[in-house]
């Protein structure tokens, strides 16, 4: 998540009515080290004000510090719980099957309930553990969505300098996939001197 995507969140919180938001699921959620120390801005701009709100889960398909629900995302739809409030960041271009993640997404949000959704549009190839090159508008990604009403639908920017910063695990992979697919090193190029964008949307279930 850039710094900009988390401004983004931080704003369209408070398009929300946060009174009635006592529970928020954290989808993709990644360890608590990466939340805090890797890309703290995710920490302190989107989880750290809602702590003071509501109960935060954070669930990813790994175990590890910080992650409350270890579950595949690929079969949200089976968690069998509902919240007030629903993150999924940067999430839909690593699965096999967006459609059945996208529908797991709207089973767990309660009626009348929030989901915020953020995929990249213009992006580099990032493997974590695979990337589908889904990188769709706002727009298409509302697609995904039809039944719920669209509070914010916007497309982002973020400073491509910012790539720099990533991880080293991270430019590693970047630099084995240039190795093992040629065709994604003019991809990685371009992308790295384009603006990097975001599509970011803030959706409500119907009650």
């Amino acid at each position: 998540m850039f710094r900009e995507e988390s401004l983004w969140i931080k704003g369209a919180l408070t398009k929300i009515d946060l009174i009635g938001v006592r529970t928020c699921l954290n989808v993709g959620s990644g360890s608590l080290t990466f939340r805090k120390k890797i890309q703290p801005w995710v920490e302190g701009n989107v989880f750290r004000p809602l702590k003071n709100i509501c109960k935060v889960y954070h669930l990813d398909f790994k175990q590890g510090e910080g992650v409350d629900i270890v579950w595949d995302a690929e079969t949200l739809g089976e968690l069998d719980k509902e919240f007030d409030l629903v993150i999924c960041t940067n999430l839909l271009e690593h699965v096999k099957n967006r459609e059945k993640v996208a529908e797991g997404l709207k089973m767990v949000v309660k009626p009348g309930g929030y989901l915020i959704v953020t995929v990249p549009h213009q992006f580099v190839y990032h493997i974590d553990p695979l990337d589908t090159l889904f990188r769709p508008t706002n727009i298409e990604l509302e697609m995904l969505f039809p039944e719920f009403r669209v509070i914010l639908s916007e497309m982002i920017q973020a400073r491509a300098s910012a790539y720099r910063r990533f991880h080293l695990a991270t430019r590693l992979g970047v630099l084995r996939d240039f190795l093992l697919n040629p065709r994604l090193a003019l991809f990685n190029l371009l992308c790295l001197f384009k603006q990097f964008e975001q599509s970011c949307l803030l959706l409500q279930k119907p009650k």
